[in-house]
């Protein structure tokens, strides 16, 4: 996976048969029995190696080949990969991968009606439900970011029907948050506290919540077992903001 990327692979699949495919399940990764390159990671390399590359940090190149190098700003590399998702699509269009990563880069840079359209044209051509899966699961991200919280809820479901994972269940407690509903919330929250204690994204979200409902107390205790479980945690600046909530922690 890795060595792709060394290569020029910028995106990831969501088919778990593709070298390409990312999880951040780890349990994933100890049971890959997976010996060969898939069909699509195959296309892929060739459809990578024959794009004419337009730029490099060599001044004097010799032989046919250069590397797909992104220099800049976060900006300009979210416009590259915008790019590359485009090439992608005129070479394979028949490919869900190239318009989920195209959406993307549209999520990105915040054009969410160009996403939406990008991830329905991907479900056009999807021939499965784990792909399904992503495709509702980035439908849902996009909602939730024009804080049309209703369609995201919506389409986070169907997703999770499909499959589950850590980030959906992230998302499920943040659609929980954001529309009042905090005892689930707090039940989501705390089941990926639980299960990731040194996770401080998690810690942090579920404390914001408690402190945003004046439930000061909970959101002591939620900080107290994270710094008792990550001392050295109590100097990371992301916790400097809390002040009385933390005093003498």
């Amino acid at each position: 996976h890795e060595i792709a990327h060394a290569l020029g692979f910028m995106g990831h699949s969501f088919r778990k048969c593709d070298v390409m495919n990312l999880s951040s399940n780890p349990t994933h990764v100890i049971n890959d029995t997976r010996a060969e390159l898939s069909e699509a990671d195959i296309t892929t390399m060739k459809l990578l190696y024959s794009i004419v590359p337009d730029v490099s940090e060599t001044k004097n190149v010799s032989g046919n080949y250069l590397p797909y190098v992104v220099l800049g700003n976060e900006t300009d590399i979210t416009e590259s990969k915008t790019e590359e998702a485009k090439i992608y699509i005129k070479k394979a269009p028949n490919l869900p991968s190239g318009y989920i990563d195209l959406a993307s880069g549209y999520l990105a840079s915040k054009n969410y009606p160009k996403a939406i359209k990008m991830l329905k044209k991907a479900l056009e051509f999807s021939d499965s439900d784990e792909i399904n899966s992503v495709i509702y699961y980035n439908l849902a991200i996009v909602y939730f970011n024009m804080e049309e919280i209703s369609k995201a809820y919506n389409y986070l479901i169907e997703s999770l029907k499909m499959n589950e994972n850590d980030e959906k269940h992230y998302l499920l407690a943040e659609i929980y948050s954001k529309t009042g509903d905090y005892k689930n919330a707090e039940t989501e929250y705390q089941k990926l506290i639980e299960k990731y204690p040194n996770n401080s994204d998690y810690v942090i979200a579920l404390t914001n919540m408690f402190i945003k409902n004046k439930n000061f107390l909970k959101a002591r205790a939620v900080l107290k077992e994270y710094f008792k479980n990550n001392p050295k945690e109590k100097a990371n600046p992301k916790f400097k903001t809390y002040g009385f909530v933390r005093l003498f922690l």
